[in-house]
């Protein structure tokens, strides 16, 4: 009889639990998990929420680098979110050649005096004066199958601050070096904002296993990366 009021008494606390749920899903990270940004270019993050907290929850998405906040971060401040629905918020990095290595989504009380939730998600997310992300993938990145000579698309936005502009090359790699037989687009020398693509292919081999591309950005001539 003992064990039976214990499993009836847990059951009812993981009801009363479930009723009060505070919680963020469907987060949408922009693009990949890694990318490369200009000082005070934001990074913009949707989510679904559901709060059944008492008065309310706040929601802030907060930079960290190496398990700590990212120095000289800016972010979105939040509304008072109740109930169910979807918002987005963004943070971004003002100065400093650094990496973000998580994104903390943090949920409090509406006066902000308790936690009420925290997570991470890992990225790389490279910030200093020049910026390439937003990476479209004209195959699926996480898997796809193709012949030899057929061509990927790799479509990304670039915002280029360096005097003289840069260039910007994707390379496809397998364990950790080029991709054998591959061949790849050149490049232009970028400045200023806007959007290209490149791509590549794999010409020659048996079953090459392409498992991720390098982005290079170099200064005009190649010195320099």
């Amino acid at each position: 009889m003992k064990k039976l009021c214990t499993l009836l008494i847990f059951a009812f606390a993981g009801l009363f639990l479930f009723a009060q749920q505070n919680d963020i899903c469907q987060i949408n990270l922009p693009s990949t998990r890694v990318a490369a940004y200009t000082h005070g270019e934001r990074v913009n993050v949707s989510f679904e929420y559901s709060i059944s907290e008492p008065g309310g929850a706040r929601i802030f998405i907060l930079p960290y680098t190496n398990g700590a906040p990212t120095p000289d971060y800016a972010v979105s401040s939040s509304p008072l979110y109740t109930g169910e629905g979807s918002n987005s918020a963004f943070f971004t990095i003002n100065s400093g050649q650094v990496v973000v290595d998580e994104i903390r989504f943090h949920i409090t009380n509406a006066d902000q005096t308790a936690t009420l939730r925290e997570f991470y998600i890992p990225v790389t997310y490279h910030f200093g004066t020049n910026g390439v992300n937003n990476f479209r993938f004209s195959e699926d990145p996480a898997v796809a199958s193709l012949l030899l000579g057929e061509q990927v698309d790799i479509t990304f936005d670039y915002q280029i601050n360096q005097p003289g502009g840069c260039r910007i090359f994707l390379r496809p790699i397998t364990n950790g070096v080029p991709s054998p037989g591959y061949s790849a687009s050149g490049s232009p020398i970028y400045s200023g904002t806007g959007t290209q693509t490149a791509n590549f292919n794999i010409t020659s081999g048996v079953n090459v296993r392409v498992d991720s591309v390098r982005v290079s950005i170099l200064n005009a001539d190649q010195t320099a990366t």
